[in-house]
């Protein structure tokens, strides 16, 4: 069960975009997994608050060319949640990270568009238990480039530009066991599209 409330605020100008919005979510019984070495089982959290903040900016410097970025911070924790004995009450909810953001330039003209952003994943802790965090990554980057012409549209996607090594995902189980999930290296992908 979740009760959520939030407030917002969005202005859309000329060649200036923001939005601001600040939530939070109450929860009863929130279903989480646990895994305890090879096996996953899951459990009820008896209360957890998520508390959040999402800002966005974009900004036209002329016709072509736009700027901007997101950032969101993220304040998730149990209130009351108990399991195998163990009092994880006050803890902070493992997977969520304390900030993420991007940031992007993009270029658009005459059937021409493309865009680079960069992506941002802060720390978060890995266990319930909050025994360790996660310094997570920064400025994985990723490149659009597409042309558009008549009914044809081409568009090329570069993710990870730069070749970053990182994890997307770290984990500790109950016995202490760790689990990385890569993140992907870079890769290439092409696509046309016929629109009638």
């Amino acid at each position: 069960t979740a009760v959520q409330y939030e407030l917002g605020y969005k202005l859309d100008g000329s060649g200036f975009s923001t939005t601001v919005a600040l939530y939070q979510i109450d929860l009863t019984d929130e279903i989480v997994s646990v895994q305890d070495n090879y096996v996953t089982y899951y459990v009820n959290a008896g209360k957890t608050r998520k508390r959040g903040a999402e800002f966005s900016v974009s900004y036209r410097l002329n016709a072509s060319v736009a700027v901007g970025g997101n950032l969101a911070l993220q304040d998730y924790e149990y209130l009351q949640y108990e399991d195998g004995g163990n009092d994880y009450s006050g803890n902070k909810v493992r997977f969520i990270p304390e900030q993420q953001y991007n940031v992007f330039i993009g270029y658009q003209a005459k059937g021409l568009q493309a865009r680079i952003e960069a992506l941002g994943f802060g720390s978060y802790y890995i266990d319930d238990a909050n025994t360790e965090k996660y310094d997570g990554y920064q400025m994985v980057s990723n490149l659009m480039m597409g042309y558009s012409l008549g009914h044809h549209k081409l568009q090329l996607n570069v993710n990870n530009v730069f070749d970053m090594r990182y994890a997307e995902e770290v984990s500790k189980d109950t016995r202490g066991n760790y689990s990385y999930t890569p993140g992907a290296p870079r890769n290439f992908q092409i696509n046309y599209r016929y629109k009638l």
